[in-house]
């Protein structure tokens, strides 16, 4: 696989985000700290990073990591999160990105959107987060990671393809390392799109 180049600071974000499939360009220091706590811990840590326009300039200015022909074996058409509550704590919203440029986004309590948003997303970046949802192995994950306790979050995870759906529930953030890097990632490049709010009374069914 060929790369343009490589954002530091996106890769460190997210946590060893290509640990797992091996992608990491070579020229990355092999020093370079990453990230594997707890899922909630680093996502308070970046919601507090997303306040400093600093932190955009650097981990957005420079986002290419891959050349075309790489894209040639995606086939993701619609990449989608789905966070709930916890015991009134958390945002519950829906995300969805499609292969079409078309962007969705339906927040519910305590979402930082609430109501029905759409917007936009480029086909270099769908093809960049499909790519790396791939390169996980997000088909290989099992469609259910739960603990056996009450009042956690859930996550669910879906990738639509022309001849398969595959949802993953994350109950309790109990998933795999990979897991949490897919859903991260969606999530930082759903905060990325340019949503706008649409009025009237506009259901989840109809928003999405």
């Amino acid at each position: 696989m060929k790369y343009l180049h490589h954002n530091r600071n996106l890769i460190l974000l997210v946590g060893n985000l290509f640990l797992a499939s091996g992608c990491v360009s070579n020229s990355l220091e092999s020093r370079a700290p990453v990230v594997l706590g707890p899922l909630e811990s680093i996502h308070q840590a970046n919601l507090g990073n997303r306040d400093d326009p600093a932190f955009w300039e650097k981990a957005l200015g420079n986002r290419e990591l891959f050349s075309e022909d790489a894209f040639e074996t995606v086939e993701a058409q619609e990449l989608s999160l789905e966070r709930s509550l916890s015991g009134g704590a958390g945002s519950a919203f829906t995300l969805r990105l499609r292969r079409s440029g078309e962007a969705a986004y339906f927040g519910q309590a305590h979402s930082p959107r609430l109501g029905c948003y759409r917007g936009t997303i480029s086909e270099y970046d769908f093809l960049s987060l499909a790519k790396v949802v791939e390169e996980l192995g997000f088909f290989d994950l099992e469609e259910s990671y739960y603990l056996y306790v009450t009042d956690s979050t859930s996550t669910y995870t879906s990738v639509v393809e022309p001849t398969r759906r595959k949802i993953v529930w994350n109950y309790a953030e109990s998933g795999p390392a990979e897991l949490w890097a897919i859903e991260e990632l969606i999530e930082f490049f759903g905060e990325e799109v340019n949503w706008t709010k649409e009025t009237g009374d506009i259901s989840i069914e109809d928003c999405l």
